[in-house]
Parts: C-alpha cells; structure tokens; sequence
C-alpha cells in the first residue's frame, strides 16, 4: 500500500512480540500487539477480518480517527486470523480519565458526539448485519457451542428481537424457569423495542476503547463488534459496559448518545 510507513511486519515477527509489546490478551483466543512503532497487530482464532472491513468503511465514510488498516489475512496452517494496522500512540480515556478537569472530560465527550453523529448518520442498507452482510458479531449473539443460528443477518428489528429471546431458552435448554421467564421478555421487548431503524454502530463504547493521542486527538478503536445495529443498542451495551456504576461515566455516555432509557432498562433485565 502506498501508504505503509514501513514494511509489513512478518508473521514470525508478529508472533515474537512479547512483554510491554503486547498491548491485550483474551484468553489465548485474541491477541494484540505492537511490531516497532508503526504496527499494531490484532490477531487469534476468534478474530474475524470483517473487523477490518468496518474500520475500512468508517474511515472512508466518516471523519472518525479509527486505526488504519495495512492488511487482513488468514494463516493457512493455524487458521489464525491477521489484522494489521495502524499503532496509535498515546492513553486510553480510562487511563486518562481521573487525571482530566471537567473542561478537558467536556471537550472529548464533544468530540466523541460529533464522531457518533457521524456514525449514526451514515446510509442504512436496509438490514440488520455485519458490514459485509453476514451475521452480527456481538457476543450476546453467539451463545455458548452456537454456530451462527442467532447471529442473522436480519430483515426486520422483530426477527432480531425473537433471536435475542431464543437464546436464553437456548442456553438453559428450556428449563421451565428460563422458559417462562423468555415467554415475559417476549411479551416486553415486543411492546418497548419498536419501530427503531438500523444505524452503522461500534457496539462496544467504553474509556477503554477511546485512545487520546499524545496531540490530544481522539481515536476509537476495536470494531470488532461494529454493524448494523437498531438506533438504541450502542447506547444500551454502553451502559452494560458501565461496570457497575462506580463513577458517573453514564452520565458522560448520555451526552456522547441520545439516551434510550426504556430500552436500557429491558436490556438489563435480558443480560
């Protein structure tokens, strides 16, 4: 690519990256690291390349700072997954986030609106799905030994809904509890989540996917479970992802997405 700043890094050298290089680990299935100061390199079996299609797309469609992306491919005799990108220095906003003024905490909020605007407004296609029309990619979505059967694609925010009741009875293998209490979040997803259209959506908004830059740019990152998703879910899993409530993070959530409360609240009882 004509903008590499370096030649792409091996799949040995890849793999050698060790110690501070290594920037998260998951379990032994998903792995990042830095290769020198040009590369970040998110690789493992459960990485899936249409991650690097959404980070393609926003970058092209948007004025979002997102990673760019060099290359994306499988290793043949591992299957292991390969995306490598960009390495954006600096902090994440969690890291950050005691050491900030309320001026400072204000200017990225602001700063993340505008990027989410953004997101939000780009043209729907018309389904619920990954960007490359295959199922979404969001964990809740892909239960325990599941082969894709909840994922969809989906034409219509019901079938999505009827998947998300599915799984639970799935899971528990209709145990009468779990049966009838699917039988009450039916009736109650049915008659709150209604109507809502499908928005492009990162599906994972927490401070610790907001890195601010050493230039005080911002930059989101890990798209792994980007889509197209009804209106409400960036701002619902937002808040799933608060932790408990230990500081007033929600509140800044609610300035960066137009809150959705009743559907917040349905998504609390359902996970």
């Amino acid at each position: 690519a004509e903008d590499l700043p370096a030649p792409l890094p091996t799949v040995a050298e890849i793999k050698s990256s060790h110690g501070p290089d290594v920037l998260d680990e998951r379990s032994g299935v998903v792995k990042v690291v830095r290769v020198n100061q040009h590369f970040a390199v998110k690789y493992g079996w459960q990485v899936h390349l249409v991650e690097g299609d959404s980070m393609i797309f926003v970058a092209k469609s948007t004025k979002i700072r997102v990673p760019k992306v060099y290359a994306m491919f499988t290793e043949v005799s591992t299957n292991l997954k390969f995306i490598v990108m960009e390495y954006i220095s600096g902090k994440t906003l969690a890291d950050r986030w005691e050491e900030l003024d309320q001026d400072q905490k204000q200017a990225i909020a602001t700063q993340l609106r505008r990027y989410f605007d953004e997101l939000r407004s780009l043209p729907s296609p018309g389904y619920f799905g990954s960007i490359d029309g295959s199922g979404l990619g969001h964990p809740f979505f892909h239960p325990a030994g599941d082969d894709g059967t909840f994922s969809g694609p989906f034409e219509t925010e019901v079938e999505l809904l009827q998947a998300l009741v599915a799984i639970p009875r799935h899971e528990r293998l209709k145990s009468n509890p779990v049966y009838e209490r699917g039988n009450y979040v039916e009736s109650g997803l049915m008659a709150v989540f209604r109507g809502h259209k499908t928005v492009f959506t990162h599906g994972d908004l927490h401070r610790g996917n907001v890195i601010i830059q050493d230039d005080g740019g911002v930059a989101v990152l890990d798209w792994a479970w980007a889509g197209w998703y009804p209106c409400f879910w960036e701002y619902c899993t937002a808040i799933w992802a608060c932790m408990g409530f230990r500081d007033n993070w929600h509140s800044w959530v609610a300035k960066i997405l137009d809150p959705y409360h009743a559907e917040a609240a349905w998504f609390h009882i359902v996970y």
